[in-house]
Order: C-alpha cells, then structure tokens, then sequence
C-alpha cells in the first residue's frame, strides 16, 4: 500500500464544505474542513488527482511539520529540528514567504526572518556552508503566503459586482508585480481571464518595475495573457547610483531585459526616470538619457525626487540648491523625449518635490498610457485591489460625502484599502464590503 500523507487544500471563503465533497467523491481519507482550508490525508496519486481534479481548490500543501511556539525562540528551535537536508540542498536556493497574524506575532516579516536564520543554521552546523536566500525565483519557496488568495477574492467581489459595466483598462502595478514568481503570475492573470470581460479593453499594463525582478518566463505568462504596455523602470543608468539608493539590478541587466521584452513581442514599453537622485547633475542625466534614448522606449515617465518627510534630506537650502539642478535635468528629459518622437501626455505634482516640479509622462504616438490619463481626470470609476490599493467610484449624482460634518456633496468616492499585507488578509472581508456597499448603487 502507498505511504499516506496529510495535505491541505487551500479555498475561499465559504467554499470549504463543496471542496470537502469534492475531496470526498475523489477518494480522500480523514477530510476535516477548516477557515479556508480542507485538510486530507491520501498518498501520491491522490496528491496528483487533487491538483488535476479540484475546482474549488486554490492550491495542494504538504505540511512538512506542524508545532505550536509562543515566542520567537520557540519558532527558531522547532525549525531547526527539521531534517532539512530532505527537502533542500545546501547548494540550492530558497525563500520563506509567510503570512501570520496572531497575538504572539503580528509581524510576517519578523516570522520570515526567524526561519530564515533557524535553516541557514542548520546547514552551516552540518555542512559549514549555507544555502543562499533568493527572493525572485528560488529553487524552493516555503511557506507560501495567502495573499493572492485574499488578493482573487476580492477581484471575484469586483467582477460579480460589476458584471455590466464594460471594462476598458487593466493595470495590475503599484509596486512590483514581477516579484510574484511566473507560477503565481500566471495564477493571477488566469484569474484575471476567467472573472472579467476583456472584448472591450483598451489596454492592459503591468508594471513589470525592476529589471532584477523580469525573467523571461514572467515576459512569456505576460505575453501569454495578452498583456499589451509593460514598464522597466531604471530609475536611472548610472551604475554609481543604482549602489547608492540600494538597487540590484545593473545597467547592463536594464538593457538585457529591454531587448528581452522587444523579442518577445511587447511593443508598448514605457521607462521610469528620476531626476535629482543622490550625485547625480546635469551631466548624469545626460547620459542616462543618451542611453535610454538608445533603447527607443515607447513611453517615457520623468519623476522629479521628491523628498519624504521623514528622510528630509531636509534641509530648506539643500533642498532649493537640488530643485536648480532638478529643473536642468527636466529641461533636458523634456529635449531627449522630443529626440526619441515622444511627446508630453500627462502630468502630476507629489508633495515635497524639489523645486516644486512635475512628474511628466511622454509617449509616442497611440502609446499613451491611457489608465494615468483616466486616473487623473477623475471622470470614471477605477476599482482596485491589493493591499494599499485605492478605489475611485464616481456616482451619477452628488451625495453628502462620507465623514463631512458638513455634508459637503460629491460624485467622488474614495475607498482604501489596508496597506499591511497581514492586515489585508486578516480583514479582505471588510475591503470587500467597503466597496460593495458603493458598487451596488
């Protein structure tokens, strides 16, 4: 008889007893529902059937040990006493990506550190070596989170609710998206397919962000799901400052990643500059912008440094003598766009920017990005979702505006959601409630 084993068969909300007796006609033993989880015992072929057969199931885990801790020592040490040599190499590479939120630990990060510390110990009191941590693409992730659970519920709530609008812009960015490994990219995006209408979209971005996060494989699940503008944002071409400001990606990897993308197929690619980083002047700027001018982006988006209020950099002279030098180098961006055939689209100021200067976006013809146009006017509803994602709704009639002692009318609703990502899925109920309570109007 084959060995049996436990396994867990992630769900939604609410669908866990329709997963149980899927699990049940399939031939599972020991089914045991949980919150948004079934779990099971089976042998191989059952683990197989499972990932092949389940509808209601989002992903198949095999615990590889279970405990209780109550500090972080106790976590430490029950990792520890794991025989992790049979499920890792000490030449491979891996990553811990956990979700907690209880009373003994509220920090995922805080837990993802202390595993981390407990494996790399491990191989180095064996072996003397230690496997390497790899955020993008690891040869093993562990503990993966349930963020993109949350994250598909809450767009399942976006499609059911507006099922009769026509839907004209995906842009799935805000951050890093191609942090998500090409496995849980493709997830996301088939996700995307099977819950909304695209007959009528205009256009679907996805800001692929740092070139260090961009593999082929992600460009090719992109491509794929018919994704049509991508953004590889340098931020700049000096390799001086990419060490400064605590980038990993090198010159030479933002122009491999650009050509990878133009062979695959994309032919809306935009770049993200900034001007007045750390040492940089009018010099280099210049040749940041001789070299991305090499590249021919389809659209160019030049961000002037805007100095946060809790690293000021802050000096009021400093901060005037930056803002002379960041008003040469928009003149010059301004010059080298209009070299390249692309032309001013768009435009929006940040608080404390240096020198009081705009963000501007430039683009060449039918290249526009059409979402940054229809977020600043204001003039339709934008729906989002994510941890820290910020809905516009806008009504057919004014109404007294939430949380106005003076009930002052407005077309415009803004809703946002929790940016901690723990947070964010502890509450997705309520994320989800805060915008149907608009939506269904």
């Amino acid at each position: 008889m084959s060995e049996q084993f436990e396994m867990i068969a992630k769900t939604f909300q609410g669908l866990e007893e329709i997963l149980a007796e899927e699990l049940t006609t399939l031939g599972a033993n020991d089914i045991q529902i949980g919150r948004r989880m079934v779990s099971f015992t089976g042998d191989k072929r059952m683990m197989y059937k499972a990932n092949f057969c389940l509808r209601t199931a989002i992903r198949i885990l095999k615990p590889i040990k279970n405990f209780t801790a109550k500090d972080a020592d106790e976590v430490y040490n029950q990792i520890q006493a794991i025989p992790w040599e049979e499920y890792l190499d000490v030449n491979k590479t891996f990553a811990i990506d956990a979700v907690v939120f209880s009373e003994e630990f509220r920090h995922s990060k805080f837990v993802s550190y202390k595993v981390k510390d407990a494996i790399v110990d491990y191989f180095r009191e064996k072996t003397g070596k230690r496997p390497s941590v790899r955020i993008n693409n690891p040869d093993v992730l562990l503990n993966v989170t349930d963020y993109l659970d949350a994250l598909c519920r809450e767009l399942a709530s976006i499609a059911e609710c507006s099922a009769e609008k026509h839907l004209n812009c995906i842009y799935i960015g805000g951050g890093t998206p191609t942090s998500l490994s090409a496995r849980e990219l493709e997830r996301l995006l088939s996700f995307v397919d099977e819950h909304f209408d695209r007959s009528r979209l205009l256009e679907y971005t996805v800001e692929a962000g740092r070139p260090d996060s961009i593999t082929r494989e992600k460009l090719e699940v992109m491509k794929k799901h018919g994704v049509t503008r991508i953004s590889v944002n340098p931020q700049t071409m000096q390799q001086k400052t990419l060490d400064l400001i605590g980038r990993k990606h090198t010159v030479e990897e933002i122009e491999e990643v650009f050509c990878l993308a133009r062979e695959i197929g994309f032919d809306n690619i935009n770049m993200d500059l900034i001007a007045g980083l750390p040492g940089e002047g009018p010099a280099e700027m210049q040749d940041t912008l001789e070299k991305v001018g090499r590249l021919s982006p389809d659209s160019l988006t030049v961000h002037s440094l805007a100095i946060k209020r809790a690293a000021r950099m802050g000096q009021e002279e400093q901060k005037a003598r930056m803002g002379t030098d960041i008003g040469e180098m928009i003149r010059m961006a301004e010059e080298a766009a209009g070299r390249m055939g692309l032309t001013p689209y768009y435009l929006y100021r940040q608080k404390n920017i240096a020198g009081n200067f705009e963000n501007v976006g430039y683009a060449k013809v039918d290249k526009a990005g059409i979402y940054n146009i229809l977020i600043m006017e204001e003039k339709q509803s934008i729906l989002a979702a994510g941890a820290g994602a910020s809905s516009k709704i806008v009504l057919k009639e004014p109404c007294p505006m939430p949380g106005s002692r003076k009930k002052k009318l407005t077309n415009l609703i803004r809703i946002e959601n929790v940016k901690a990502i723990d947070a964010y899925i502890e509450r997705i109920d309520e994320m989800i409630q805060r915008k149907g309570e608009w939506l269904w109007h």
